[in-house]
C-alpha cells in the first residue's frame, strides 16, 4: 500500500491500479497543494517565476 495502512480514508492500493493504467485519477496525489491556503503567499512569485508574468 501507498499510504498510512492505519487510515480509513482513501482506496488501498488505488495508486497501484492507477500505475498500471487501469484507472484515471481526476484528483490526482499532489494536487491540492497549490489550493493550500499557506501556499498563497508565494503565489505571486511562482507566477513570475513559471510564467514570467507579474503576479500581483
Amino acid at each position: 500500500m501507498n499510504f498510512n495502512p492505519e487510515s480509513v480514508i482513501g482506496i488501498p492500493h488505488i495508486y497501484d491500479v492507477y500505475r498500471k493504467g487501469n484507472v484515471a485519477l481526476i484528483n490526482a496525489l499532489g494536487n491540492g497543494i497549490a489550493d493550500d491556503k499557506g501556499i498563497y503567499y508565494f503565489v505571486p512569485k511562482m507566477i513570475q517565476y513559471y510564467l514570467g508574468e507579474d503576479g500581483v
